[in-house]
This record gives structure tokens, C-alpha cells and sequence, in this order.
């Protein structure tokens, strides 16, 4: 039963009851505070039945006689739980923490409270300045109420169209300030505290990604307000009747919750909650709504913006259009023109793709779920969303994409050795690649024949993916997760991808794209209407990046969140699942293979060999159907083998299960550590020491592996 429910104080009318004679070990208790008290006392008043509790109205609209009767009940009372109000509040009324403080008796406790406002997710919202005392009579027709965007209130000053205050292609400068908001703001609420006896800045700074914080810059959440009861039921050390799972599911602050702007949930890297959260009066309200509505109303009373033209606000938002560069865009757009010009033989390709569009959340940020382990890296790990930009009228080729802005890479996340003379490589659809001076470059092939797709279209990052399991997964299936997030946003949204030749990644992709992919063709240029850019999921640095090896990037929510939808959709018969057993992913040892990047082992055919002694089930995944294999690896306790692509398939088992990862002496990408770590698996890794015979191969501690095996 919710803490509050059937209960019909009317606690902003201020309706009292006759003071009952204090029994036993009843608790006087008045709270005083802003609309945030509301709530709180309801709660208060289900924790703490056998209390008698006495709430003043609002202390923004208690009236003389509410205050001359809240001092004669301070005179009998326990306790005090109240807002923090400063001395001097409504011309000395009588309603600031201190001179209620003073009217208690000496044996009473009072509990100080913080006042709620945090800005972080509506940076621009605010009160706008009303001189003459206009504002009051257009609530009803602004579409915040008694609340403005001052984002909209400039745009309608400059004539932005709606189109320019949703690009999608926010610059790292923007990013950059929403991100300085967010943390002004919580260090303003942290200074507050000081005054307080209890806090909640930290709260709020470790879950403001996965939780909405508040409705409106002044109204939190239930989840907030909960937080805060918890804590002033700890501070207070009495026993109460609310337990732990008990959570208030009425939103009694919610009436109107304001969107969360697209490049506040960019910059601060929000969950999946930011893009539906908007409400009016129990109706959705998106962002597009609430923007057009608004530039409306303050197109229509200009004045607002004139007598609010230096609040902080509107200064905020002018700084923000201006760093996204929103004047020059509007011009661009406005002379319609989107021509792309063609790069030539002497430019380099600029690796846009190979690094994340914008500085991304760091993972100390970056809220956990409670079902998967604390991620522990002893590395530089940026994590975050995959996000996405805009372009118009570019071309898509097979391994890149040409814009405006030149060549982006969209897929090469190293390139393997004489790539310069591999047919996929080198014939680019109407350009070579080629390499001068130590670079790539284009060169440009006249007369190639160009395909124009009209709508939206997204350019799958696969060209990698489709030849490895393990981009598969750190690359491809994150992207593909995003894919899916996006086809919420856009229906109509088009997606190409390359053939894809291996019969289990095609599985998998299938499993996760729904609706149909089209092939891109490898003889042409493709000119797309409007195309939908993201970066790559997974970045380390290897190869030809230009960034040092202990520097990463992992999507590591789109991974988790495609890792979900991936096992649903595999799971296999539970009446044929094997359980709790140890699975060693390996080659057929009767077969000349190839081992990648110097894995070599000389004592490997030993170590298979003792394993299975030991039960240890040894499988080639390459010669199971993906859908034959979940039998095998669903259920299992743990899983072992060498680096390389075959051991990705532990990331398709159960959460917690182990995952020994036997590295050679060379050294390798530490790829599968970060997604095995993301996925909330038991990663461990058993290092290799060079073979003293032939600096080749590597000696595997077949002692050590099996200590790992519990």
C-alpha cells in the first residue's frame, strides 16, 4: 500500500484539527517549508503514525494569521522539520529558519531541510522578470504556466526556425556549457546544504543519468523526495513504519513535467527515460510541442523578452545559439545550399568516425544498474550513448561517407597489413584509397555512375563487424541497439549495411534489425537525402589511431542493452540447456589455420588435452548455428580459451559467469576485457611468458588456468 494513499489533508488550504492531549510517546511534529513539504509530510505522516503532525501552508503564500498561529504552535512542539528560509524572507514575516528556531522549547529538535533546485536538466527554464506585473494574467495561455523557456523566448527574438534548436549536430562547445550548468548547479545546491542538516547534492550527482531528477527546475520526483524522507527518517533515528521496498508512486509535484532538451540528454549522457519525459496535465508533451508552443506565445508578446533581455537565462540561451552557430546555419539553409564538393588526391581523410563525435561522459559518471558488478577499470575509459548527427545530400560509400565537412571514416578501426592491395580496401565506388606520405588519401575516379536516395537513412559500421565476432559485438551491436532507438524517433529511417558472409553474424544481425536492411552496392555512389551519422561504438588505441594505447571508448549501455535483446531472442529450450559447466572456445586443432597476430602457443594441444580431462567442454563455435550454440552456452558456469574472436561468444552466457581469457606474451587488444567487464561477467585474464626455444610462441601456465577453473 503506497505511503500516502486514501490520505485527504489538505495541507495548501492549511486545514487544522484540535490539538489532541499528548499520549505516551506521541511526537508534536510541524513542518514548515516551500510545495516540496507537501509530499514530505504526507510520507511523514505514514512513517510516523503515532505522530501528530501540523503543516502551515506554503510559506509563499501563509498569510500573517498562518504565521501568528504556526508561533503558538512552536511553543508546544517536539519537533521542527523545515526548509531552509534566510532571515528577511517576505519582508520579515516571521517564516525564516532562525526565528522559528528560536520559538521552540529547549527541550524541541528542529531538522533543517534543503530547498530542491537543481537546473541541470532544464538549464534554460526559469522565472522570468515581471516588472509590471503582467505575467500573472498569461499563465493560462503560456505553455509552461508560471514557467519560461528562455531558449525559445530567444530563438523567437532571432527568428530561429524550430529545425535549429533540435539539430541533432551539437558542437562540443554547447556540450561543453550544459555540462558547466549542470555542475554550477549542483555546487550551488551543495553551498546550500551548508546551512542544511542533511544533503542530497551527491544523490543527485550520481543518478541524474539514470533517474529523473525533477519535474521542473523547483519540483523534484517522487524518487527525489523519497531519497530525501529516507534520510530525515535516518537523521531523526526514530522508528517508523516505512520500509525499505515501500515507495510513493503518485507524483504529487508532476503536473507539469518540462522535456528534457536533445542536447541536455547528449551533453549530460541521460538513460532512455530523457526522450519521452514531458507531461502537461496528464497529456504527453514532447519537446517539438513545447518548443513551437513557446516560440509562439513569445512571438506573439515580444515584450517578455524585453524586459528579460539581461536575465542570466536569456543570456545563457544567446550564448548557447550562438556557440551552435544557429545564425549562420539558418543562412546556410535559408540559400538551400547542401553541394558537396569532392575531395581531392592531395586530401587527407580526417578520421572523424574513428574518434567519438563529442568528449563523452567518463565511466566514474556514468550510472550503474544494480544487476551488473561495479565496472572497475585501471585504464582511461570514456563511456556513454551512442548519439548521432545530421547530414544533408551526402555520399555514401562502401567503407565511408563524404559530407559537407569532408571524408568520415565510418568503419576502418585498423587496417590489416597490405590493405593498400586488398580489392575491398582499395576500390572505393568511384574512389581509390590510397596511401601517400605515410596518410590516406582519395583519389576520385570520374564518370562513376550516383544513385540519389530520397528520406532518412543510417550507414551501419559494419565493415569490420562482419568479418569478426568480437566487433560484431563491441561495434556492430551497440550501433544496432542505437538503430533500434532511433527508429522510435524516425519510423521511416532506412538502414544500409554490407552482405553480410558469415552465416552466425547474420543470424545475429537479423535477430536485432527487424525490419529489412538494404545492401550497399559496391560499384557506386550513393547521394542520400538526409543521413544519420554515429560514431563508433568500441576505440582503443591501436593501429594507425593516433591515441595512446591506455586511452578507450565503449559504448557500454547500448552494448549492455543489445546483449539483453540478443539473449531474449536466443534463448534457447530450457528443457535442453546445459548447466553449470565450463566451456573452452578453441579451433579444430585438425585444422591449418591461421593463428592471427602471434598466437602462437607451444604447448596449447597440452592444455586442451587437460581440460578436457577435467570436464571441460571443448567447442569450435565456428561449427555450431548461433542458435544450436546458446544450448551449450547459456547456462554454463564459466568460460575459457585464447584472445581472440571465438571467446566472444561467452558475452551471449549469463551474467556473473567467468571468463579466463589466456593473453599470448605479445600482448593484445584488450577488447574483450572492457565488454566482458560492461556485460557484468567475472573477467580474468592468464598472461603468457615468451618460449625461450622459439620467440615465436608463447608457454601458456596451464597450472594457473585451471586454478581458475572453480
Amino acid at each position: 500500500m503506497p505511503w500516502i494513499s486514501n490520505l485527504s489533508l489538505d495541507l495548501e488550504q492549511g486545514i487544522r484539527s484540535a490539538a489532541p492531549a499528548v499520549e505516551g510517546n506521541e511526537i508534536r511534529l510541524v513542518v514548515v517549508g516551500n510545495c516540496q513539504a507537501h509530499p514530505l509530510t504526507l510520507g511523514l505522516m505514514q512513517a510516523l503514525p503515532q505522530a501528530r503532525i501540523y503543516a502551515t501552508p506554503s510559506v509563499h503564500i501563509a498569510t500573517a494569521e498562518d504565521v501568528a498561529h504556526l508561533h503558538q504552535r512552536l511553543n508546544d512542539t517536539d519537533l521542527l522539520v523545515m526548509h531552509r528560509v534566510q532571515p528577511g524572507y517576505r519582508n520579515d514575516i516571521g517564516l525564516d529558519s532562525v526565528t522559528l528556531a528560536s520559538l521552540l522549547p529547549p527541550s524541541a529538535r528542529s531538522v533543517v531541510l534543503p530547498n530542491l533546485h537543481y537546473e541541470g536538466h532544464h538549464p534554460w527554464i526559469g522565472y522570468a522578470q515581471d516588472p509590471d506585473g503582467r505575467l500573472s494574467r498569461l499563465e493560462e495561455e503560456s505553455p509552461l504556466g508560471p514557467y519560461h523557456d528562455f531558449l525559445a523566448m530567444v530563438a523567437a527574438r532571432d527568428d530561429l526556425p524550430l529545425e535549429l534548436l533540435l539539430d541533432s549536430a551539437c558542437p562540443v562547445a554547447v556540450l561543453d556549457q550544459l555540462r558547466a550548468h549542470h555542475h554550477h548547479s549542483l555546487a550551488e545546491l551543495a553551498k546550500r546544504e551548508n546551512d542544511c542538516d542533511l544533503s542530497i547534492s551527491d544523490w543527485i550527482s550520481n543518478n541524474h543519468r539514470r533517474l529523473p531528477i525533477a519535474h521542473t527546475i523547483n519540483h523534484p520526483t517522487q524518487a527525489t523526495l523519497d531519497k530525501l524522507l529516507r534520510q530525515l527518517l535516518q537523521i531523526l533515528g526514530l522508528p517508523h513504519e516505512l520500509s525499505e521496498n515501500l515507495f510513493d508512486a503518485a507524483e504529487h509535484l508532476g503536473a507539469l513535467r518540462i522535456p528534457v532538451h536533445p542536447w541536455v540528454r547528449q551533453a549530460l549522457g541521460l538513460d532512455a527515460w530523457a526522450d519521452s519525459w514531458g507531461q502537461r496535465q496528464g497529456e504527453p508533451l514532447p519537446i517539438e510541442k513545447q518548443l513551437e508552443e513557446s516560440i509562439a506565445f513569445y512571438e506573439q508578446h515580444p515584450w517578455i523578452l524585453e524586459v528579460n533581455t539581461n536575465h542570466p537565462k536569456a543570456l545563457l540561451a544567446g550564448d548557447l545559439l550562438t556557440a551552435s552557430d544557429a545564425s549562420s546555419r539558418l543562412g546556410a539553409q535559408k540559400a538551400h545550399n547542401h553541394t558537396i564538393q569532392p575531395l581531392s588526391a592531395s586530401d587527407p581523410i580526417p578520421y572523424a568516425f574513428l574518434n567519438p563525435l563529442h568528449d563523452f561522459p567518463t565511466d566514474d559518471q556514468l550510472p550503474l544498474r544494480p544487476a551488473v558488478n561495479p565496472l572497475n577499470w585501471d585504464f582511461k575509459l570514456h563511456t556513454y550513448r551512442i548519439g548521432w548527427r545530421e547530414e544533408r545530400d551526402a555520399i555514401v560509400l562502401p567503407v565511408g561517407v563524404i559530407t559537407k565537412e569532408g571524408w568520415l571514416c565510418d568503419c576502418l578501426q585498423y587496417l590489416p597489413p597490405q590493405w593498400s592491395s586488398a580489392n575491398w580496401m582499395s576500390s572505393m565506388a568511384g574512389y581509390n584509397l590510397c596511401d601517400e606520405g605515410g596518410g590516406l588519401a582519395l583519389v576520385d575516379k570520374q564518370g562513376t555512375p550516383q544513385q540519389h536516395l530520397a528520406g532518412r537513412w543510417c550507414v551501419l559500421n559494419d565493415i569490420v563487424a562482419h568479418r569478426n565476432l568480437g566487433h560484431f559485438f563491441h561495434d556492430l551491436l551497440p550501433q544496432m541497439m542505437a538503430i533500434r532507438r532511433l527508429r522510435q524517433r524516425w519510423p521511416n529511417l532506412q538502414v544500409l549495411g554490407s552482405p553480410e558472409r558469415y552465416p552466425n553474424l547474420r543470424i545475429l544481425r537479423e535477430l536485432m534489425l527487424d525490419d529489412a536492411w538494404q545492401p550497399r552496392p559496391p560499384a557506386q555512389r550513393l547521394q542520400v537525402e538526409k543521413l544519420t551519422l554515429q560514431p563508433l561504438a568500441f576505440n582503443g588505441g591501436i593501429g594507425f589511431l593516433a591515441q595512446p594505447d591506455d586511452h578507450w571508448w565503449l559504448a557500454v549501455d547500448d552494448l549492455r542493452d543489445g546483449l539483453q535483446s540478443l539473449r531474449k531472442r536466443l534463448a534457447p529450450d530450457p528443457a535442453a540447456l546445459w548447466r553449470d559447466h565450463w566451456v573452452c572456445f578453441s579451433r579444430d586443432l585438425g585444422v591449418a589455420t591461421e593463428a592471427p597476430q602471434g598466437r602462437f602457443f607451444s604447448n596449447y594441444p597440452q592444455l586442451i588435452e587437460q581440460l578436457s580431462n577435467a570436464g571441460v567442454l571443448i567447442i569450435d563455435p565456428g561449427r555450431h548455428d548461433i542458435r544450436q550454440l546458446q544450448v551449450l552456452v547459456a547456462g554454463a558456469r564459466g568460460f575459457v580459451g585464447i584472445h581472440g574472436a571465438g571467446l566472444f561468444n561467452a558475452l551471449l552466457g549469463q551474467e556473473s559467469a567467468r571468463v579466463v581469457e589466456i593473453r599470448p606474451a605479445c600482448g593484445c587488444w584488450r577488447a574483450l576485457e572492457l565488454t566482458c567487464k560492461a556485460a557484468g561477467l567475472d573477467w580474468r585474464n592468464v598472461g603468457c611468458e615468451t618460449d625461450p626455444t622459439d620467440p615465436e610462441r608463447s608457454i601458456i601456465p596451464i597450472d594457473k588456468v585451471l586454478a581458475l577453473l572453480d
